[in-house]
C-alpha cells in the first residue's frame, strides 16, 4: 500500500496478522505513532514506513522481530526519543533507515551486534556523544551515513566503511581511512579536526600530479598527454590513480621541425572546456598545456562543476568562475 495518499492511523488490528513478512506502508501520510503491536508480527522480514508523518517513539520492543532484515522508518517521519537497545537483536538486519527525523541521545553501542548490516543511515537526526567504537564490529557495512547530528569526540581509529560525517569530531584524522578501497565518498566538513592530513589519502589529484611530473620531466623525452580530463584517468583496485588514454599524446623534441611536435591549427587537440586556449589560436602542443588541462581537472573536483554546465556560456567558463571568486567567495563555490 506504499505511495498512496492514505492517510490518519496504522491500525493497531495490523497486529494480528502474525504471518505478515512484508509490510510496505512507506509515501503515504500517516501521521500518528507506529502502532505498538506491530512487534506481534514476529514473520516480519522487511517493514518500511518511509515517507509518512509518524510522530512519537520507535517502539521499544522491535528488536522482537528477529527476522526483520529491512528496516525503514525514515525522511520525512518525526520520530523522536531514543534508538531502542533492543534494536541490536535484529541480527540478520542488513538495511537500517532512521534518517531524518528528530531522534536524539547517543548511538546505542548495541547497534555493533548488527553484524550483518550493510547500510545505516542516521543522519540529520540529533543524535549526540560518541560514535560507538563497537560499530567497527559491523564488518558487512559499506555505507554509513551520520550527517548532521550532534556526534562529538574522535573518529574510530578503525572505523569500517565510512560515507559521511556532518558533527563536531575533534582529534585526527586517522591514516586507517586509507584503506578503505571501496570508499567513494568521504566529507569530514563542519568538524573540529585537527593535524595533519594523513598522506594515505585525497591521492585521487596528487597521484594524476606525479604521473604528469614524470611524463613531463622523467621520462628520456618529454611526453604531452594533450587530452587529460576526468574520464582518462583510471583507479586501479588500490584506488591509485593512473593517466590513460594516449591517443592525442606528443613527443616533445629540441627539433623545430619534428613532426612529431606539430599541431594542426584547424583541429584542436583535446577535449573541449579542459583544453589551454592557445591551442585553440594554434599553438603548438606544450608542458603548459597539460598542466591548464589539469588545473580544470582540479576545479571541477573542488566545485564539483563540469566545464560543460549549462551555466558556462556567453564566454564565461569554469576558470573564470572560480577565479571570480577569488578570494573572498571560495565557500560559495566549493562543492559542500
Amino acid at each position: 500500500m506504499h505511495d498512496n495518499s492514505l492517510d490518519g492511523s496504522i491500525p493497531q488490528e495490523l497486529g494480528r496478522l502474525t504471518k505478515l513478512q512484508i509490510l510496505h506502508l512507506s509515501g503515504n501520510s500517516f501521521n500518528v505513532e507506529i502502532p505498538q503491536n506491530l512487534t506481534d508480527c514476529l514473520q516480519l522480514k522487511l517493514l518500511s514506513l518511509y515517507g509518512n508523518k509518524l510522530v512519537g517513539n520507535i517502539p521499544l520492543d522491535i528488536g522482537s522481530l528477529s527476522k526483520l532484515y529491512w528496516l525503514s522508518l525514515a525522511n520525512i517521519n518525526n520520530l523522536i526519543g531514543h534508538i531502542p537497545p533492543s534494536l541490536g537483536n535484529l541480527s540478520l538486519l542488513t538495511n537500517l533507515y532512521l534518517h531524518d527525523n528528530s531522534l536524539d541521545g547517543s548511538i546505542p553501542q548495541e547497534l555493533g551486534r548488527l553484524t550483518k548490516l550493510q547500510i545505516l543511515r542516521l543522519n540529520s537526526n540529533s543524535f549526540n556523544g560518541e560514535i560507538p567504537q563497537n560499530l567497527t564490529q559491523c564488518l558487512q557495512l559499506r555505507f554509513l551515513n551520520l550527517y548532521s547530528n550532534k556526534l562529538v569526540g574522535k573518529i574510530l581509529s578503525d572505523i569500517g566503511y565510512l560515507s559521511k560525517l556532518y558533527n563536531n569530531l575533534t582529534g585526527h584524522i586517522t591514516p586507517l581511512l586509507g584503506n578503505l578501497s571501496l570508499l567513494t565518498s568521504l566529507y569530514l566538513g563542519e568538524n573540529n579536526l585537527d593535524g595533519r592530513i594523513p598522506k594515505e589519502l585525497g591521492y585521487v589529484a596528487i597521484d594524476i600530479a606525479c604521473a604528469l611530473d614524470y611524463l613531463h620531466d622523467h621520462c628520456p623525452t618529454t611526453i604531452l598527454h594533450c587530452d587529460l580530463k576526468p574520464s582518462n584517468v583510471l583507479l586501479d583496485d588500490d584506488m591509485v590513480a593512473h593517466i590513460g588514454d594516449f591517443g592525442l599524446a606528443r613527443i616533445l623534441s629540441d627539433d623545430i621541425n619534428d613532426s612529431r611536435t606539430q599541431s594542426n591549427s584547424l583541429a584542436i587537440r583535446g577535449s573541449i572546456g579542459y583544453v589551454a586556449p592557445e591551442y585553440g589560436m594554434g599553438a603548438n602542443p606544450s608542458t603548459y598545456g597539460d598542466v591548464y588541462s589539469y588545473g580544470i581537472l582540479l576545479l571541477e573536483m573542488l566545485t564539483g562543476k563540469r566545464p560543460s554546465d549549462d551555466m558556462f556560456k556567453n564566454n564565461l567558463n569554469l576558470h573564470q568562475f572560480a577565479k571570480m571568486a577569488l578570494p573572498e567567495r571560495v565557500m560559495e563555490i566549493i562543492d559542500r
